[in-house]
């Protein structure tokens, strides 16, 4: 043994306890599986398939949050363009009718991301309980997951919210012959509460998040004409060519069901109050794997920044001169917003 300057002795084992606690929400690839062997559990004739042109995914590993909250930088999933790193689980319609894929997962909610274009399946999807969270929970989500408008990565179709903290299994099932159903990954929101977890996270604990298309159609900020004051971007409108409205009921009957998309050129704005203490952050990406968006920064000037990656990643912004959040697209691409997620704010 060496002795060191300050008199320790090298070479002594010393162990101290440490508590590990994951993010206010946690991101898990389509081929998650514990060392227990829990995770994501396919049923059937699945495969996995690769960006286009490689032969394998990324081989991403987690890495510390940087500049962008909630996600990695550099190679690693803010620039997957295509399937999140790199791959997807896919089942196709015509070959096993009674395909499944499973997880459980503990938290308020859940998002399941797919790929969509005009040969996506539909899919069933049910949750339920494997805990006494102090209610009987069994929910039950037909969706379809067709894009006639384009093909995109990394969408959320599907997403149960507003759940009671506690342990839930969900299971989807493929519907119909003809097509295919991609599984890109699944997101996991506050998948801890309570107790030492609040002074852990600081600032960040109990977070809140908001659909963004829900602010959007919240009856309390829609106009009383059923008009928003400006257009937004739907896959399809039945009977017409064009791919924006701005008919409430529309947008609600015939857009996307979990994210607010904006066309080059459209903005959206909503304001925070109460803002003084606390922090905000919107989820954005590309659904064709790039976009620019402008939006205040967290030095409350106006900034405009490339989206290059179709992943749900969080971005940092503060509220204007005038209280508002406001964020355009700057680009060509189209651009998606997902989630506003707010601590100390309404």
């Amino acid at each position: 043994n060496e002795v060191i300057p300050d008199g320790v002795t090298t070479g002594v084992n010393a162990w101290t306890k440490v508590a590990v606690m994951p993010a206010n929400n946690v991101y898990y690839e389509d081929d998650f599986m514990t060392t227990s062997g829990t995770g994501i559990v396919y049923d059937g004739n699945w495969e996995t398939v690769f960006d286009e042109g490689q032969e394998k995914g990324d081989g991403n590993t987690e890495t510390p949050n940087n500049g962008i909250h909630g996600g990695w930088e550099n190679t690693d999933l803010a620039d997957d363009t295509e399937y999140s790193d790199g791959s997807a689980h896919k089942i196709e319609g015509s070959s096993d009718q009674m395909a499944t894929a499973s997880f459980t997962f503990t938290g308020t909610g859940v998002d399941v991301y797919t790929r969509t274009n005009n040969a996506t399946l539909t899919v069933i999807a049910q949750l339920r309980s494997t805990e006494d969270n102090g209610e009987s929970v069994a929910k039950t989500l037909m969706v379809n997951n067709q894009s006639v408008s384009g093909d995109y990565y990394q969408i959320p179709t599907l997403t149960f919210t507003g759940l009671k903290h506690g342990t839930y299994t969900v299971t989807i099932r493929v519907t119909g012959i003809t097509g295919t159903y991609y599984l890109d990954g699944i997101r996991v929101y506050n998948p801890i509460q309570g107790g030492d977890v609040d002074n852990a996270y600081g600032n960040e604990a109990n977070a809140v998040f908001q659909g963004v298309r829900e602010i959007l159609l919240d009856e309390t900020n829609a106009p009383s004409d059923g008009q928003l004051e400006g257009p937004v971007f739907i896959d399809k409108i039945p009977g017409q060519d064009g791919h924006e409205t701005n008919a409430i009921g529309t947008y609600e009957d015939y857009g996307p069901k979990n994210e607010v998309y904006l066309a080059p050129g459209q903005s959206i704005a909503f304001k925070l109050d109460g803002f003084e203490e606390g922090t905000a952050y919107i989820g954005l990406k590309a659904p064709e794997g790039h976009a620019t968006v402008q939006m205040t920064n967290a030095n409350a000037k106006t900034e405009e920044m490339p989206i290059d990656h179709s992943t749900d990643l969080y971005y940092k912004v503060v509220p204007n001169s005038e209280g508002q959040i406001v964020i355009t697209n700057a680009g060509e691409g189209l651009l998606s917003i997902t989630k506003l997620r707010t601590t100390g704010a309404t």
